[in-house]
């Protein structure tokens, strides 16, 4: 195995364990730490208001199927990438085959979580932070719940190709180039 192809394979085992280790510390301890969080809302009151917090609690639990749907998939994806990396650094035959299959899956999952993330989760947990903020704060009833402009899809987008788009794209020339090598 040439050096390229084994950083390669040890980048994808550390990826899929960073990105593991995150989609089990959001899936499991994020929810009890939800109500904590909102507390900071309102800066200038001792405690907030139990109207808000109900709320808050209201709106995490319209936005939880779509988080959980959001990280156990990453949770899976995870896991089958510590294995595709591991079996591309001990050169296993079935290695390169299920990282294309990965990478493939990968650049799918893209699009998905930029639209779930983007079009569903942010635009309800900002509605609902105006409607919690609006409990207290009656002015702010009448602000646009719409938070996101072109700018910033365009600059979600652009993220989303950077940090998420290169190892799947070059697992998949790595796996070409052995069909390559292979003809």
């Amino acid at each position: 195995m040439q050096r390229a192809e084994r950083l390669l394979s040890l980048i994808a085992i550390v990826f899929g364990v960073v990105a593991a280790i995150a989609s089990v510390l959001i899936l499991f301890f994020a929810r009890p730490f939800a109500s904590s969080a909102a507390a900071g809302l309102l800066p200038g009151l001792a405690e907030p208001p139990i109207e808000m917090m109900a709320k808050l609690i209201e709106a995490q639990a319209e936005i939880s199927p779509y988080s959980a749907l959001l990280w156990s998939t990453t949770l899976v994806l995870a896991a089958v990438l510590v294995a595709v990396g591991s079996g591309l650094y001990f050169e296993r035959p079935w290695a390169r085959q299920v990282s294309f299959g990965w990478s493939i899956a990968a650049l799918l999952f893209i699009p998905f979580e930029f639209w779930l993330q983007l079009g569903v989760i942010q635009p309800r947990t900002h509605a609902a932070l105006l409607r919690a903020a609006a409990a207290v704060h009656r002015e702010l009833a009448s602000v646009n719940p719409t938070p996101h402009t072109p700018v910033d899809w365009t600059l979600a987008v652009v993220r989303h190709l950077i940090i998420y788009a290169p190892l799947p794209i070059m697992l998949l020339v790595l796996a070409k180039r052995a069909q390559l090598a292979k003809a």
